[in-house]
């Protein structure tokens, strides 16, 4: 698939390393859950990844900015 000229994922195949959020607290599972269920999608995963290798110069603020970090404690290459 493609986003823009220069973000391009595939919606089906992806290398994930299998891990999984700690639940220090015992007050955040549901959010855990919510962001390990998206996170197992390809298309979404893949998606980051692109965003990620593509540097569009996100806002450091951004929820997209924000997720693209997270993305990449679950990338082998990081």
């Amino acid at each position: 698939m493609r986003l823009t000229e220069t973000v391009e994922f595939s919606a089906t195949d992806f290398e994930k390393i299998n891990k999984g959020f700690s639940n220090v607290r015992k007050v955040n599972c549901y959010m855990n859950a919510c962001l390990q269920s998206i996170f197992a999608c390809p298309a979404f995963y893949n998606l980051l990844a692109a965003i990620s290798q593509a540097d569009l110069g996100l806002d450091t603020d951004s929820t997209v900015s924000k997720l693209c970090h997270i993305y990449k404690y679950f990338d082998s290459k990081f």
